[in-house]
């Protein structure tokens, strides 16, 4: 379902890295307008951030997400695409307040 939003963030990422930002900024501007019209998690568009070395956009999604309680916060602990923001206190802060830390 390539246009479902698990298939946009799944195409957004994977395209941002490989190096096809353009297309992959274009792909996350969809979700943005789609996000104003229907529930898209929050982080899904840090994951999309992440892929596009964007960091700190890429955190600020995430600790909206953890403030919204979004169910993919569950899988912090064991998400490699979250990795470039392990070291992060912000993110440390998320772990230990889930107690996945």
């Amino acid at each position: 379902m390539p246009d479902s939003t698990l298939g946009l963030t799944e195409m957004a990422y994977s395209l941002a890295a490989s190096g096809r930002q353009t297309e992959a900024r274009q792909i996350l501007g969809r979700l943005e307008e789609r996000s104003k019209s229907a529930f898209v998690p929050l982080y899904n568009m840090a994951v999309v951030h992440i892929a596009l070395k964007d960091n700190e956009v890429a955190m600020r999604y995430m600790q909206q997400a953890f403030k919204n309680r979004e169910w993919p916060m569950l899988v912090l602990a064991e998400e490699p695409r979250v990795d470039p923001l392990r070291k992060d206190p912000r993110f440390q802060e998320i772990l230990a307040e889930l107690k996945l830390k």
